[in-house]
């Protein structure tokens, strides 16, 4: 009813969440593809490909990746744009690195391991070369939407999901 009332366009949640919300929905006779809702901010927990497809066509959006951790800033390490290859690391505020979770070496890019974070921008409480326990790999090559930032492998974000 609110997202009707307010057209409401966009929704930020956890994946699982917003799958309970579409199966309520279907309780109750709703059919979220005629909302206004048009796309979507998913993080919190790990999710697949498999659920972004579910969520796209039950909903008829265009289901996005965020990544944080609330050690760190919350969500807000880095978010996916519209060609969905993978979260972009906001480098302006956070360092990625990748490391062999075995020996803490850092691997090449596009590497898989585990993702390692370092605080540019936060001043109460800095981190450095967090251990996050997730595990990715960093593209380093630029985006089809422009952006030069590194971003998180797209094959293993549902590892990197906030």
């Amino acid at each position: 009813m609110i997202m009707r009332d307010f057209k409401v366009t966009a929704i930020c949640a956890t994946p699982s969440y917003f799958l309970h919300v579409l199966e309520r929905a279907a309780e109750m006779g709703i059919d979220v593809r005629e909302l206004p809702l048009r796309t979507g901010g998913f993080g919190a927990e790990p999710w697949s490909e498999s659920m972004r497809r579910r969520i796209e066509a039950a909903a008829g959006i265009k289901a996005y990746d965020c990544y944080g951790l609330s050690e760190i800033t919350g969500p807000g390490v880095a978010a996916e744009c519209w060609f969905q290859g993978g979260p972009h690391v906001f480098e302006d505020h956070f360092y990625p690195e990748i490391i062999d979770p075995e020996t803490s070496r850092n691997v090449p890019d596009g590497t898989e391991g585990e993702l390692v974070i370092t605080t540019l921008s936060k001043q109460a409480m800095p981190m450095i070369r967090y251990r996050t326990r997730d595990i990715t790999a960093l593209i380093t090559e630029p985006c089809p939407c422009g952006r030069r930032c590194a971003a998180f492998a797209a094959s293993a974000a549902a590892a990197t999901t906030c």
